[in-house]
C-alpha cells in the first residue's frame, strides 16, 4: 500500500464506473510523489535503507525507552516516525543525524538503553 493508500480505503463514491476512485488514486499517487520529492535526500536514503525488521524493532523499543519514539507497538519497519526518532537520538549523542541505523548508531543506542534501564532499576529499588 502506498504512503497515502489508507486515505483511499473506504473513500468509494458509489460511482459504478469507478472513475471517481481511480481519479482519487491518481491524485494520491501524485501527492505521494511530490512529498517524496520534497524530502531532503538524507531522509529518502534513510527511508530506503535495508535493515532486518528485528533490528529495527529492537531500535524502536530502545528509542521508546529513551522517549524518542512514541509509536506503540513498535512496527519493525523503517518509516518517517522511525527515521525522525533515529535522527533525534543521533543529534542527542553527537552523531551525524542522517537517520541511518548503522553500526555506530546501534552501538550508541544499546549503551543508552542499558544506561536508562540501569537508572530505572536503581531509582525503583
Amino acid at each position: 500500500m502506498t504512503l497515502f493508500g489508507l486515505a483511499i480505503v473506504g473513500c468509494e463514491s458509489g460511482d459504478e464506473s469507478g472513475k471517481t476512485s481511480k481519479k482519487m488514486e491518481e491524485r494520491m499517487r501524485e501527492i505521494e510523489t511530490r512529498v517524496k520529492e520534497s524530502m531532503p535526500k538524507t531522509q529518502q536514503i534513510a527511508l530506503a535503507q535495508k535493515v532486518d525488521p528485528a533490528v529495527v524493532k529492537k531500535a524502536q523499543e530502545q528509542l521508546k525507552m529513551l522517549k524518542e519514539y512514541l509509536e506503540d507497538p513498535p512496527s519493525g519497519k523503517i518509516d518517517m516516525v522511525t527515521v525522525n526518532a533515529i535522527e533525534a537520538f543521533q543529534r542527542h549523542v553527537g552523531l551525524r543525524d542522517d537517520g541511518l541505523l548503522d553500526d555506530e548508531t546501534r552501538r550508541r543506542l544499546d549503551d543508552a538503553a542499558k544506561n536508562a534501564e540501569t537508572a530505572t532499576k536503581t531509582s525503583a529499588g
